[in-house]
C-alpha cells in the first residue's frame, strides 16, 4: 500500500537543473614569432621526465592521434625533436624575460610557419604532461635550415619541483587503481577523484590570466582550471590508468570548449569532466555518452584534413581525431542504474532491492533510466509529486530491511532530472 505525503514534505525534494554549466575556455591560438638566426650563448638544464612515469602494474597507453595527422617527414621530425628539446630549459631568461627550450635545427628543410604550428599543436595534443610551455614559439629560416624554440615562464628548477608535485598528486589519484579493475571502474574512480579536487576557474578569461589554468598541472595540483586544464588532466590520468583518451574541441552552449573522448573495450565515448563538475555534486550527464547525446548541447569541431593544415587558423580550431561514438553501453546510467519500463509489483520489488543494495554499499546516488516508451514527466510525478508517491514507499520498505547505519532520511532527498536523456538521479541522505 502506498502513502500520501503532505505538500511540505514534497517541497523538500529539490530539483537540480542541468542548464547552468560552467563557462568554457581553451587557448585557441599559438603565436609564432621570428627569432635571430644566431644561436645565443645559453646553457640549458635538463628536466627528468622519469619522475612522471607511473609505476603501477598497468601499462601506460599514450595518445598518438596528433602524430598520425603529420603527413610530412619534416613535421614528424619537428614533433620527435620536440620530445627531447622541451625537457631542456635555459638557465637564464632571454631579453623578454622568458626561459627558452633548447633550439631545434631541422637541416635542409625550409618549413613553413603553419606546418611548424601544426607539429607543435600535435605534440601538445599527445603530451598533456608537458604543462610548462607558454603560448608562443619562435622560428627562423637560415641557410636552408629551420630553427625552432619554445618558451616557458617556469625556470628549470621550478619546473622540476612542479613535476615532483604533479607526480606525487597523480600517485594519490591513482592509488588503488589496478589492472584487476574494469576500465569503466578505473575511469569513474579517477573521474570522481579529479573532480573532487578541482573547481572551475570562472575568473579566467584567457591565457594571459595564467598558464596553469589551461594545463594538467593546474587541474591536478592547483585544483583550479578551465576546460582545457580539466581535459588535459583527464587525458593524462587515463593514459596512466591504461586507457586511451584524447581531447576534443568544439563549442559548449555557444562558446569555445574542450572535453575528452575515451576508448573502452574498443568503443569510443564522449566525457566532459568540466560539465560533470558542479558546485553541489559530481554529475554524470556527460560521462561516456554517444554523439547524439553530446550534441544536444555541444558542437564538435570538424576533423583536420591535409587541406585544412595549410591554414593556421583552421588548424587550431579543428580536431586531430573525431571517432564515431555510437554507444551508451558504458554510460553511468546504463552501467550503474536501473531502468523503469513499467510500473508494476515487479518494478516495485526491483526498485526496493536496487536501492537497498546501493545504500548498503555506501552509494547514496540512485541512477534511474526512464524507458522512452513511457512519459518522462508522468513517471517523475508518480515517483515523487503525486499519489501514490512510489519513491517514498520504496524508502519506507528499504528502511525496514537495512540496518540502522543505512537508513534513509525521507526529508532530505534531492533530484537531478535530465528529460532529454531520459534519466533521473536521486541523492539520498542517510539518517
Amino acid at each position: 500500500m502506498f502513502f500520501a505525503f503532505s505538500l511540505t514534505l514534497l517541497v523538500s525534494c529539490v530539483l537540480l537543473l542541468l542548464n547552468n554549466f560552467a563557462p568554457s575556455s581553451y587557448k585557441s591560438s599559438i603565436e609564432a614569432v621570428r627569432i635571430d638566426e644566431s644561436y645565443p650563448d645559453m646553457a640549458y638544464d635538463r628536466i627528468d621526465e622519469v619522475s612522471l612515469a607511473y609505476e603501477g602494474v598497468i601499462s601506460e597507453v599514450k595518445c598518438d592521434k596528433g602524430l598520425q595527422t603529420l603527413v610530412s617527414v619534416q613535421e614528424r621530425e619537428v614533433y620527435n625533436r620536440l620530445s627531447e628539446s622541451v625537457y631542456n630549459i635555459s638557465k637564464e631568461t632571454d631579453d623578454k624575460g622568458r626561459y627558452t627550450t633548447e633550439r631545434i635545427r631541422i637541416e635542409n628543410s625550409d618549413i613553413g610557419e603553419d606546418a611548424l604550428r601544426h607539429a607543435l599543436n600535435a605534440f601538445l595534443y599527445d603530451n598533456p604532461q608537458v604543462f610548462w610551455l607558454n603560448n608562443v614559439f619562435g622560428y627562423v629560416h637560415s641557410g636552408g635550415d629551420t630553427i625552432i624554440e619554445c618558451y616557458t615562464d617556469v625556470s628549470a628548477d621550478d619546473c622540476k619541483a612542479r613535476i615532483a608535485r604533479l607526480s606525487e598528486r597523480m600517485d594519490e589519484l591513482l592509488e588503488g587503481i589496478s589492472a584487476d579493475m574494469t576500465p569503466y571502474k578505473r575511469e569513474k574512480t579517477i573521474h570522481d577523484r579529479l573532480l573532487a579536487g578541482c573547481s572551475y576557474a570562472d575568473e579566467v578569461k584567457g591565457f594571459s590570466d595564467g598558464w596553469s589554468y589551461f594545463s594538467s598541472y593546474g587541474a591536478i595540483v592547483d585544483g583550479r582550471a578551465v576546460c582545457e586544464g580539466y581535459s588535459k588532466a583527464f587525458q593524462l590520468l587515463m593514459s596512466r590508468a591504461g586507457i586511451e583518451c584524447c581531447t576534443i574541441r568544439g563549442q559548449g552552449n555557444g562558446v569555445a570548449h574542450m572535453w575528452n573522448i575515451i576508448e573502452l573495450d574498443g568503443v569510443w565515448y564522449h566525457v566532459d569532466a568540466t560539465w560533470d563538475d558542479t558546485d553541489d555534486l559530481i554529475t554524470y550527464e556527460h560521462f561516456n555518452v554517444d554523439d547524439i547525446t553530446i550534441c544536444r548541447n555541444h558542437v564538435i569541431a570538424e576533423e583536420m584534413t591535409e587541406t585544412v593544415t595549410e591554414n593556421a587558423t583552421e588548424t587550431e580550431t579543428r580536431n586531430f581525431f573525431v571517432p564515431v561514438c555510437n554507444s551508451m553501453d558504458m554510460n553511468y546510467y546504463y552501467v550503474e542504474g536501473i531502468k523503469i519500463t513499467e510500473f508494476s509489483d515487479g518494478t516495485d520489488e526491483a526498485m526496493i532491492a536496487f536501492i537497498a543494495n546501493r545504500v548498503r554499499n555506501g552509494e547514496v546516488m540512485i541512477p534511474i533510466v526512464i524507458a522512452p516508451t513511457l512519459d518522462y514527466s508522468e513517471c517523475v510525478d508518480m515517483l515523487f509529486y503525486s499519489s501514490p508517491y512510489r519513491f517514498y514507499y520504496y524508502i519506507d520498505e528499504v528502511n525496514e530491511i537495512v540496518d540502522s547505519d543505512h537508513r534513509i532520511d525521507k526529508n532530505s532527498i534531492k533530484i537531478l532530472r535530465n528529460e532529454e536523456n531520459g534519466t533521473l538521479r536521486v541523492r539520498l541522505t542517510l539518517k
